[in-house]
């Protein structure tokens, strides 16, 4: 396969990829509207069998946040560091997290009509 075979096909799939993405999130956006509606009906009863295979339950999550704020906060309340030594803790905490380099293709337009691959 040439390379201008394999840049075709590529573009080809982005531009599938792109038409996906615009569909999913209007599929996303009608879920969130839905599940809107149903919350408050399955809040008091808890599930709704739909058959004898499926049923939508209703159910509550919680979830931990560990930003810098929540960091800096537990770091200064359980522990005997100030909130400025805290911060400071969490900022060279920050600093050093290692990076990941991640190779990727992007599509830019030429204004003549052309596509350009950066790589």
């Amino acid at each position: 396969m040439s390379l201008y075979d394999l840049a075709n096909e590529w573009l080809t799939i982005d531009e599938a990829e792109k038409k996906l993405a615009e569909q999913r999130k209007l599929l996303r956006d009608r879920k969130k509207e839905l599940t809107v509606q149903l919350i408050p009906l399955l809040k008091d009863s808890g599930e709704l069998g739909i058959d004898e295979y499926t049923k939508i339950e209703y159910k509550t999550r919680t979830s931990k946040s560990l930003g810098k704020k929540n960091m800096i906060a537990i770091l200064s309340e359980k522990t005997n560091l100030t909130e400025t030594k805290a911060r400071a803790l969490v900022e060279l905490m920050y600093d050093n997290r290692p990076e990941k380099e991640v190779p990727m293709l992007k599509v830019h337009t030429v204004t003549s009509g052309k596509q350009n691959i950066e790589i």
